[in-house]
């Protein structure tokens, strides 16, 4: 059962609570050739959903959705790491108040990377595209390097976009550039 949380604003009081809400799910999980295969999916009951409706104090609605994952992997003989998903979520109970989803989102998930150097350097690339309209996408490289044996240094970029009122065009304006540098004891 995950209840997430919410701030409950009606001056003088603030007042911060959970939620409740119920979840059932299955998964599996195979391998075939060197392809791994999985999916899983799960149905939510008082899912909290953004709202613009002005009778929703809390600015957000419980509707009840299923969301599901479909993928399949495979490591090449050069290495090279690949990781294909679908996903996808049904809200039942739609309304147009709900900001910024849509009836039904599906999108594309896709990871490549490699290791070199005896795998003290790691390259990867992240994608995320959903396709309906309005459409939006998720571009993530990441550049992991082993400085030695307690130590690492990461290198990424966020780069969001597509139309704005999509998940991810929403915060075209909020792309990101970092490092990281991390000790283990």
């Amino acid at each position: 059962v995950f209840a997430p949380a919410v701030i409950v604003v009606q001056p003088p009081l603030v007042e911060y609570g959970y939620h409740r809400q119920n979840s059932i799910g299955l998964d599996f999980e195979t391998t075939s050739h060197g392809i791994g295969f999985r999916g899983e999916g799960v149905f939510t009951t008082n899912d909290r959903f953004t709202t613009a409706s002005p009778f929703d104090a809390d600015h957000s609605t419980a509707k009840n959705s299923t969301t599901f994952v479909v993928g399949a992997d495979y490591t090449f003989k050069n290495d090279v790491y690949v990781n294909m998903q679908y996903s996808g979520k049904y809200i039942f109970d739609y309304s147009r108040d709900l900001q910024p989803v849509r009836k039904y989102e599906d999108s594309v998930i896709l990871n490549l990377s490699r290791k070199f150097m005896r795998d003290d350097l790691k390259l990867s690339l992240n994608v995320r595209y959903s396709f309906k309209t309005p459409v939006g996408y998720y571009i993530a490289p990441e550049l992991h390097y082993r400085l030695g044996d307690h130590s690492q240094l990461r290198f990424f970029v966020n780069l969001f976009g597509g139309d704005k009122p999509s998940t991810f065009g929403q915060f075209e304006a909020n792309d990101q550039v970092g490092v990281e540098v991390k000790f283990t004891f």
